[in-house]
This record gives structure tokens, sequence and C-alpha cells, in this order.
């Protein structure tokens, strides 16, 4: 049960208690929520276990002005403010802060889960610039290894292990446009490649390369969301603001402006 379940479960029973004569108003219940407009930063805080705000987030956040134009389109998640876990909960506006001052977060706390999960996502981008420049002709890596080393390289068709590898250390050699190629050890020979993929792929525990796995996958997951949600169209309206999905009827597009 999530947050927003257990939150409702108890304004449940408290409206149980209402007199008779319904002298007892409840207000509607409102919880805390911050809208996030990097899916990174969401998949971050997904992976802290803070709580996506109910019924679920909502992409491509399309702004209208008073003429019913377009100024805008961001994608956008609603995030709850806090995980579980009591005093070793995650807040979701301290997670804002350490994002925005990176360098200084890094450097104060390099054990938080936050400095592994975002050098993961920072490898995968690596990872695609690597893909989109293979496709266009224009390779930034080899597209083989040199035969002195062809027995000591690590090749995986997951960019999902080879974002893990790189965050690692295992820095990049080739990628023949099928599969990603590294070092099958680190410069330290402390892990192969394949050790420390497994080690990442273990559901129990908190090491770095566990904490990188799961930002992964569910950052492929909020970017597929991205991809497959109908835009929603957001308007102000006095102090109310206004949304509509972007693949409404237009008998419900025209009530819509109506309230314009």
């Amino acid at each position: 049960m999530n947050t927003y379940q257990q939150a409702n479960s108890l304004y449940d029973q408290l409206g149980s208690h209402v007199p008779a004569d319904g002298a007892l108003k409840l207000p509607p219940i409102q919880l805390a929520h911050y809208q996030v407009f990097d899916t990174a930063l969401a998949a971050c805080l997904g992976t802290l276990d803070i709580p996506f705000r109910e019924p679920a987030p909502f992409t491509d956040d399309v702004e209208l002005d008073a003429a019913g134009n377009e100024m805008s389109r961001r994608v956008c998640f609603w995030m709850g403010d806090v995980s579980p876990g009591g005093d070793q909960a995650h807040k979701t506006e301290e997670i804002f802060g350490a994002w925005n001052e990176r360098e200084r977060f890094e450097k104060e706390h390099p054990l938080h889960p936050l400095v592994a999960m975002r050098a993961a996502i920072d490898a995968r981008n690596f990872w695609v610039q690597v893909i989109h420049a293979f496709q266009s002709g224009r390779a930034i890596l080899p597209v083989e290894v040199v035969a002195a080393i062809a027995d000591r390289v690590y090749k995986t068709t997951s960019i999902h292990g080879a974002s893990v590898l790189k965050a690692c250390g295992f820095e990049p050699l080739a990628f023949d446009g099928r599969a990603f190629i590294l070092p099958a050890s680190t410069a330290a020979d402390l892990m192969h490649a394949e050790e420390m993929l497994l080690l990442a792929a273990q559901e129990r525990g908190a090491t770095p390369p566990q904490w990188m796995a799961r930002v992964l996958k569910n950052y492929s997951h909020l970017l597929n969301i991205a991809k497959q949600r109908a835009p929603i169209l957001r308007q102000r309206d006095g102090d109310s603001t206004l949304l509509l999905s972007a693949d409404a009827t237009a008998k419900t597009r025209d009530k819509f402006h109506a309230l314009l």
C-alpha cells in the first residue's frame, strides 16, 4: 500500500465516525506533491521509493495562452514529497537540492545512492550518443578492437549493462553497431565485467551497481510512458489550472474551452 492509499484508508476510517446529522465536514484530501519536468530526476526519485502521485504521472504538458494557442510543451511527472522509512526517508525537496547542486552534493555525500544513479544515467546518455553517431555515419568509437586485446574485452548488447559498467569505471572501447565493447576488467582488476553485472542484477542489497541497475530500469520505463501517453493541455484560469487530455473528443474539448 503506497502513501496515497494509506492516506485514503485513514481518511475513510475518519469519515465513518461522522455524526448522523453530518455535522463534521471533511475537506477534500490533498497530499503534498511536486511537478518534475526532468525524466531522469523522476526516475531517481521513484527509485528512492518516493511515490508517484495518483492516479498516474502525466507527460507532454502543453501550456495554452488565453486564445488557446500552444505556448510550450514539456514532459511532466507528479511526485510525492517523501518516501516511506521514518528517519531514513528520502525527501523530494532535498533530492531537488542535491540534483541542482551536483558538484557540492557529490563531494559531501559520495556514497549517497543518487550519486551512483546519476552516473548510470550519464553513462546511458553517452551510449545513446554513440549509437546515434554510428547510425549517422559519424562513429565516435571504433567499430572493433585491436587484435592484441581482443581476448581481454567484454561484449554486451544491453545498453543497461554497458551503462552500469561504464559508470563503474570500465572505459568504452568500441561499438560495432550491435554490441557495446568494454574491458573485461578495470585497470585495478577488482572485478570482472560479468561479475559486476551479476552483482548489479541482485534484488537485495544497496551497492552502487545495484542502484545503477534499478534506476536504469525505471528510467527506461518512464521514457516509454512519455512516448505513449497522450499530451495534457494545461491552461490557467485565474487561480485555477484546467487540464485536458489532448486525445479528448471534440465535444469534450468544446466543453473545456467553454470553461475558459
